[in-house]
């Protein structure tokens, strides 16, 4: 993903570009559930018709082959069976994985559009169930407790939007940097940015659980409007739980 305010370099046929941010306010957004909802999605559910055609087509030529006594009846039974069953539990759990996908999807789209309706917010990238957001990286101003603000109002809007949506959602918020950002690969390009700031977003992310809003001491100081209560430390680092 290319950032807007990215885009305008690739305009302007710039191959390549870095800039060093440093400071920005980062926001990791975890999925808690996806493991879990995933396996549950992969189980699949055979559809109603063809299961109990298949089981009645079972019991019907295993009984015949009983009263009959013909072995190789009651073989053939199972195996057809089993066949159906096999077939239909396979199609009904690749469409149980595309649904689930296109859910996780939608959500991730909600939440970009919640970056948009708080600026200067920002989607950096999607890995896999987390969503990394960063907000003031490209201010010409430096941190301010704006960025703060604006990284709490984007993260309780999420945190409502997964409720919405039935989703947990593990929020970690923090302060720092300097942020290492550029343009990477040429087909297609990519916008990278690396920095201690983010994993650390996504370390208090982890510890959060799916009721809390983990933020770190840096960004309370910024965003000291808000109310918080303190947690204790993850990785020597005092955090806190916004309330």
């Amino acid at each position: 993903m290319i950032p807007r305010d990215v885009q305008g370099f690739i305009r302007d046929d710039h191959a390549d570009f870095s800039f060093t941010t440093p400071n920005a306010t980062v926001v990791a957004l975890t999925i808690s559930d996806f493991w879990d909802k995933l396996k549950s999605s992969q189980k699949g559910q055979l559809s109603s018709t063809r299961q109990k055609n298949s089981i009645k087509s079972s019991m019907k030529l295993t009984n015949l082959g009983k009263s009959i006594g013909i072995d190789s009846m009651i073989e053939k039974s199972i195996r057809t069976s089993a066949k159906l069953v096999q077939n239909d539990t396979q199609d009904q759990v690749f469409e149980n994985e595309n649904d689930f996908f296109h859910q996780v999807h939608e959500f991730f789209l909600k939440l970009e559009g919640a970056c948009m309706r708080n600026p200067p917010m920002i989607k950096h990238k999607i890995l896999v169930n987390t969503m990394i957001a960063i907000c003031g990286l490209f201010s010409e101003k430096g941190l301010s407790a704006t960025h703060g603000q604006t990284a709490i109002a984007f993260a309780n809007e999420a945190k409502d939007l997964a409720n919405q949506d039935g989703w947990k959602l593990s929020i970690g918020i923090a302060t720092g940097g300097p942020l290492l950002c550029g343009l990477v690969n040429n087909n297609p390009k990519s916008f990278e940015v690396a920095s201690d700031v983010i994993e650390e977003a996504i370390e208090l992310a982890n510890n959060s659980g799916s009721t809390r809003i983990l933020v770190s001491a840096a960004t309370k100081d910024i965003a000291s409007d808000s109310n918080y209560e303190m947690l204790g430390k993850i990785g020597g680092k005092d955090v806190f739980v916004l309330k």
